[in-house]
């Protein structure tokens, strides 16, 4: 079983590793099931005469296209400035879910396995090379309670016993059952589909 090495002792981290290469190599097939997957996908499509996912998500449907990241990430904060845009709160609440996933994605660099990590910022690469034509971060919100690593993350912070970590656990629940009502309710009146 993997632990973070304490006080920031990575040399005996990368010594042990190399020395328990099997044990190293044990969730490969996990790490690597998702890029067999998503290859089987692409070239699927292709041998199915379906065309290329960028040809599909270019279409007037989807209105999406494949960008750098970057790019993904200028449009967003660009869109942060525009309290005119009819999906400005849209695109404030896809980008405070980002926020949360990247700020999470750090802190857990040295407290969780690197196979959360990389599962964490391999989805958000994944993420933010689709571009959406009115929406930005179309879907993040969404997109973010799939990335588990970041509220096992979270747990982690809010665990302790000390009267800080109780008072923040109480803040995330109280915002969290807030949240889960306005979000419902909305999405009953058809006023928000995630």
């Amino acid at each position: 079983v993997y632990v973070a090495p304490q006080n920031g002792n990575w040399i005996k981290a990368v010594r042990y590793w190399l020395t328990h290469l099997i044990e190293a190599l044990r969730p490969l097939p996990a790490v690597l099931g998702g890029l067999i997957g998503t290859l089987t996908y692409v070239f699927g499509m292709r041998l199915t005469g379906l065309g290329s996912v960028e040809e599909q998500f270019n279409s007037a449907q989807w209105k999406t296209a494949l960008v750098p990241p970057w790019e993904s990430l200028i449009k967003a904060v660009a869109a942060l400035f525009d309290p005119s845009s009819q999906y400005f709160s849209s695109n404030v609440i896809n980008f405070a879910a980002l926020a949360f996933v990247v700020v999470m994605g750090i802190l857990m660099l040295r407290r969780l396995k690197p196979q959360y990590t990389l599962f964490l910022w391999v989805t958000v690469l994944f993420i933010l090379l689709r571009s959406y034509a009115d929406i930005q971060l179309h879907g993040m919100l969404r997109y973010a309670v799939a990335i588990f690593p970041a509220f096992v993350m979270l747990a982690a912070l809010l665990s302790g016993q000390n009267r800080a970590a109780r008072l923040w656990r109480m803040v995330y629940i109280g915002i969290g059952i807030g949240a889960n009502i306005v979000f419902l309710l909305l999405f009953v009146w058809w006023r928000w589909i995630s």
